[in-house]
């Protein structure tokens, strides 16, 4: 994909490597955040309770506008404002797999790695674990991958069917507020940093596996051609 600025993955992928490699980088960034006997700064903070939960109403509420677009266009079997069915579809099924199922209901459920503010290290119970270890550290809603930085990364399947001279700049919004979100995940105490580093490694790629399974890249590159 010509739009899409690969060394921003590349870059991630690295980091978290790095982070594995060396495994106390993940406790040192959390630290970070942390005061003794108040806890993880971030969790008064009205910035960080803004992308906790206002701003994942706007998220959640993507793919049920895009439904009602979607059965629009069924209904009436044309294109719904210029976007073609499958375009909806391709934002639906994406956010429904990709966050949703694979993200949320799958690794977040069994991974079992326990959240930063659980650990003994920051005044909880639980053991601190790698992220690619399974553990039994905890029972459900886990803190591997981050779900906030999953669902931010999934907006790229939105910059994606932007029209040529924005779709550049939507991808690279996506990253920032990828970044943004990951910071008050972090700050909260919610997520380790290689949390958010894997949501984007594993969100990214799938959501580009799927937009080409829709046959969208080759749409926009019979457009761009006409």
């Amino acid at each position: 994909m010509k739009t899409f600025d690969k060394r921003l993955y590349i870059t991630c992928v690295v980091a978290a490597f790095v982070v594995i490699a060396f495994s106390n980088f993940d406790l040192f960034v959390s630290s970070l955040f942390y005061e003794k006997g108040v806890g993880f700064v971030g969790k008064n903070s009205d910035f960080c309770k803004f992308f906790h939960k206002d701003w994942m109403l706007v998220i959640y509420g993507l793919p049920a506008l895009c439904v009602g677009f979607w059965l629009g266009g069924k209904i009436n079997k044309q294109s719904v404002c210029a976007v073609k069915n499958k375009t909806l579809a391709f934002v639906i099924a994406s956010g429904l797999v990709i966050p949703g199922l694979i993200i949320n209901g799958i690794f977040k459920e069994f991974w079992g790695r326990a959240r930063p503010r659980d650990i003994v290290d920051f005044g909880g119970e639980a053991l601190f674990t790698s992220p690619l270890v399974i553990s039994e550290q905890c029972g459900d809603n886990c803190s591997f991958p981050s779900g906030h930085v999953a669902a931010a990364a999934w907006c790229l399947a939105i910059a994606l069917i932007l029209p040529k001279p924005l779709r550049k700049l939507g991808i690279m919004l996506v990253f920032v507020m990828a970044g943004v979100v990951a910071y008050t995940r972090i700050a909260m105490g919610a997520h380790f940093l290689s949390d958010t580093l894997f949501s984007l490694i594993i969100v990214v790629p799938l959501v580009l596996y799927m937009w080409r399974k829709f046959g969208l890249d080759k749409d926009q590159d019979n457009e761009e051609k006409a």
